[in-house]
């Protein structure tokens, strides 16, 4: 049963969720979608020309810290569940307990990474998985696929496809992720996975070009306050979703993307 769920057409999937959520999500193509990424894949080639001095320096710096590898990869879950590698600049250390995990992030984060978070610049790479296609400029935050084998599990890290995700989890699914978006402009990291989940939702539902422009404009000043809740932004959401939607396992402590 669990194959043929899985094997299931994208376009089953799809109405799956419009007919849970209540979203026509068709009235988002074909036009309007074909101008975003399109869009996104044109503005990803120019900006990876732009930035390409910036990413020059970052890849010194990095270096200079903590040596090779001076990108980190690592598998995330994209359009309609599709996984791909993303890439940014390394911000950590390489150090593990006795056991031979790896030690908290904030004791593997050096003052260079720390920096480069704090200003976004370690996500500068993922401008080639714009222009590539595989992501959005603006778009929900790729998840982590969710191990195949249970011990690799980490704590304090939010997961795709996870017990409980359901129907949130696929909606979000149903769009490129992408660089910034409504999540990341309005708390991001300071909200549980299942309101960043809802605010994503509630993206997806109210998605034109003009809000992405928007929500670009108020990444600018994200990178300038740093994260700042909008409890109205999230009440919005809340109140937009159907009712069996609101409670969610996914709501306990924040984590890490």
């Amino acid at each position: 049963m669990n194959e043929r769920v899985l094997s299931a057409p994208n376009s089953t999937k799809q109405s799956n969720v419009e007919a849970a959520s209540g979203l026509d999500l068709a009235r988002h193509t074909p036009s309007k979608l074909f101008i975003k990424y399109a869009t996104d894949r044109l503005v990803g080639v120019i900006g990876l020309i732009i930035l390409s001095p910036l990413m020059f320096l970052t890849a010194i710096a990095v270096r200079v810290s903590l040596g090779n590898p001076i990108i980190f990869s690592q598998p995330r879950v994209g359009l309609h569940g599709r996984i791909f590698r993303i890439y940014k600049f390394r911000t950590m250390r390489d150090i593990q307990d006795p056991q031979g995990c790896p030690l908290p992030d904030d004791q593997r984060t050096t003052p260079l990474g720390n920096l480069l978070r704090r200003a976004k610049l370690d996500e500068l790479p993922q401008m080639f998985h714009v222009a590539n296609g595989d992501m959005s400029l603006v778009g929900p935050r790729p998840l982590m696929p969710f191990p195949d084998d249970p011990k690799q599990v980490q704590p304090n890290i939010h997961y795709a496809l996870q017990s409980g995700g359901g129907p949130l989890d696929a909606l979000r699914r149903q769009m490129k992720p992408g660089i910034t978006g409504w999540t990341q402009v309005n708390g991001n990291t300071r909200f549980s996975l299942g309101d960043r989940m809802r605010l994503d939702a509630w993206w997806i539902r109210h998605f034109s070009l003009s809000l992405d422009l928007r929500i670009i404009f108020m990444t600018l000043r994200v990178l300038l306050l740093d994260e700042q809740v909008n409890h109205a932004a999230l009440q919005a959401a809340h109140t937009e979703l159907p009712p069996h939607w609101r409670g969610s396992t996914l709501d306990s402590a924040d984590g890490a993307e």
